[in-house]
């Protein structure tokens, strides 16, 4: 199969490597906490790719040994997770950050709620909006939310039949190009198939806006092969 995708976000499992190659992916970041296999076994498929791991992996001088690593790093920053302390340490080392944040109303009223402010506004307080920041979910994110975010060109990575499984809403693509979102394609689950995601992203689009034509299918393609980045 010719390898023309990206998977901007899955997490470490039996076989993740092997599963993206064969579902057609060129490019794979993966959540981990064994990055120097994940690193062999990438190189080894010939993929391109990011790392990410979680905070302690990274904190109290560890970071030295995984900027050494043959693939760019980024940080899983689960707000809901890391204490105050964590996430001040976090910010301070300046790198690529990952969050899931707007995935659920649940999620999104807690960190609302603990922190006195939007998930938004939170991580732009904390400086994560400043640098290659990432967020997986996006789709209870409020209009406000979604121009601040896109003001700093953050990135969004969708994960629309995950989500959807887990009884989430429609990712409203159309708002977020709108509002500077750079969309990329990712899954939660242990398998991905580019085809069906492309084409439930496309069509739940359209219903959820009620409209035809709101958005061409090859636009979605552009989302899973990167070209929209």
């Amino acid at each position: 199969m010719q390898q023309r995708f990206v998977n901007a976000f899955c997490e470490d499992f039996e076989g993740v490597i092997e599963k993206n190659v064969a579902a057609g992916a060129k490019y794979l970041q993966i959540l981990t906490s064994r990055p120097e296999t994940i690193c062999r076994q990438m190189q080894c498929q010939g993929l391109d790719g990011r790392i990410i791991v979680r905070p302690e992996l990274v904190l109290g001088g560890k970071i030295k040994k995984l900027k050494n690593l043959p693939f760019p790093l980024a940080v899983y920053v689960d707000i809901l997770e890391c204490d105050e302390k964590v996430l001040e340490e976090v910010s301070m080392l300046g790198i690529a950050v990952v969050i899931p944040l707007f995935e659920n109303l649940q999620r999104t009223g807690e960190i609302s709620a603990m922190f006195d402010t939007s998930p938004a506004k939170l991580i732009e307080q904390l400086g994560f909006l400043d640098r290659d920041c990432t967020i997986v979910g996006g789709m209870y994110a409020d209009k406000d939310d979604l121009e601040i975010l896109g003001s700093y060109n953050a990135k969004m990575v969708l994960c629309p039949r995950a989500f959807a499984r887990r009884g989430g809403t429609f990712a409203n693509i159309v708002l977020m190009k709108k509002q500077g979102l750079n969309l990329q394609m990712g899954t939660l689950d242990g398998e991905i198939d580019f085809e069906k995601e492309i084409e439930f992203l496309h069509l739940t689009t359209l219903a959820l806006l009620e409209n035809e034509s709101a958005v061409k299918k090859n636009e979605i393609e552009k989302i899973a092969t990167g070209e929209n980045i």
